[in-house]
């Protein structure tokens, strides 16, 4: 993974989401050194903004369900000042969403 050309590297977010009546919404949410991230509509999409105002949605769920490597490599999302490094995403049956990922921001 280069970092060349970033300036900020979060090195661990964990996300969840659970849509169960017993259990609560929690983790769904992380702060990064002014950038925020959360996972929103049930774990379907991650919303991250920025502490300028701006945001940026990715339709995890969707690109998640078009198919991820198997050879442990991670899913790259890159945008013009960002690059994110998905490792899992699981979308459970039951309504529980889970995101492990990586960030680098400009």
């Amino acid at each position: 993974m280069s970092v060349e050309g970033y300036t900020i590297l979060i090195p661990s977010i964990t996300l969840y989401s659970y849509d169960m009546p017993d259990k609560a919404d929690s983790n769904s949410h992380a702060d990064y050194d002014g950038i925020s991230f959360d996972l929103v509509n049930k774990g379907e999409d991650l919303v991250v903004s920025r502490p300028d105002g701006s945001s940026h949605t990715i339709h995890i769920y969707d690109l998640m369900k078009a198919g991820v490597s198997t050879d442990g490599a991670p899913y790259i999302v890159e945008g013009r000042i960002f690059k994110l490094f998905i490792y899992r995403y699981y979308a459970k049956d039951e309504g529980a969403r889970i995101l492990y990922f990586k960030a680098l921001y400009r």
